[in-house]
């Protein structure tokens, strides 16, 4: 496996989903086809499920021979946490090591990290029609979830008479933010279908840290299967989420 990435656009992009991959597992596995480079994991608490698809041309440079790789994402963030503007980013992989370089006409830093022996059964996540689904901008879901964690550790989510709701509750009080009209980006419903779930709202929170180089989130739900949350790129990200069990 060896690639090359240069525009600083998709560099950020790049590190950003990376912090993101670092707070849901502290293990990473390459999925490199020849195609595209794809990343498939799961929290510790079998609560999320993450799906990252890069295809091969969104790469300066992409080579691969169907090599599956793992090492410590947490390693990788600290060496992407250093990369300065106008610099190359070069990933290769050798048969027990990982070599990372971070080229610029300045300075030049190489690094290696070691490869682990990771077993990962692969799920194949199912992408139907929801019957409900809606885009926000992204720093605008963020305010609110922020707003929402003043109030509870769990978010509950709700849809009627075609408006949004977003619930939270604890000792000190409960909160109720209304979405509707100009504060989507995009809304569509089932007549008649209403929808209530809650979910830890923590998960929630990584995913609008990318709110730093998505614009918009585009969240799916319904009451047969998980809460699906994607955003608009060239990267094909799908977010799985869990709903709470109530009783």
């Amino acid at each position: 496996m060896k690639f090359k990435l240069h525009n600083i656009q998709k560099v950020a992009e790049w590190v950003e989903i990376f912090k993101f991959i670092k707070n849901i597992n502290k293990h990473i596995t390459f999925m490199a086809k020849k195609d595209e480079l794809y990343i498939q994991m799961m929290d510790s608490s079998h609560v999320c499920l993450v799906e990252i698809k890069f295809p091969s041309s969104w790469f300066q440079e992409y080579e691969s021979i169907d090599e599956v790789i793992s090492c410590s994402s947490a390693v990788l963030v600290k060496i992407f946490g250093l990369y300065t503007t106008d610099t190359m980013i070069e990933i290769a992989s050798t048969e027990d090591k990982l070599e990372i370089h971070l080229l610029n006409v300045i300075q030049n830093k190489h690094f290696e990290i070691p490869l682990l022996d990771i077993d990962q059964d692969l799920l194949s996540p199912s992408i139907t029609d929801s019957l409900m689904d809606f885009s926000i901008k992204s720093k605008v879901f963020d305010k609110y979830l922020q707003e929402i964690l003043l109030f509870g550790e769990d978010i509950k989510i709700e849809s009627k008479d075609e408006k949004i709701f977003l619930h939270s509750a604890n000792d000190d009080g409960k909160i109720q933010i209304e979405i509707e009209g100009d504060n989507l980006e995009e809304f569509n419903v089932v007549e008649d279908f209403v929808f209530t779930a809650s979910y830890p709202l923590r998960y929630l929170l990584l995913v609008s840290k990318l709110a730093l180089v998505y614009q918009q989130v585009h969240l799916f739900m319904d009451d047969q299967s998980p809460m699906r949350i994607t955003f608009k790129s060239d990267v094909n990200i799908n977010f799985f989420l869990a709903p709470k069990i109530t009783e």
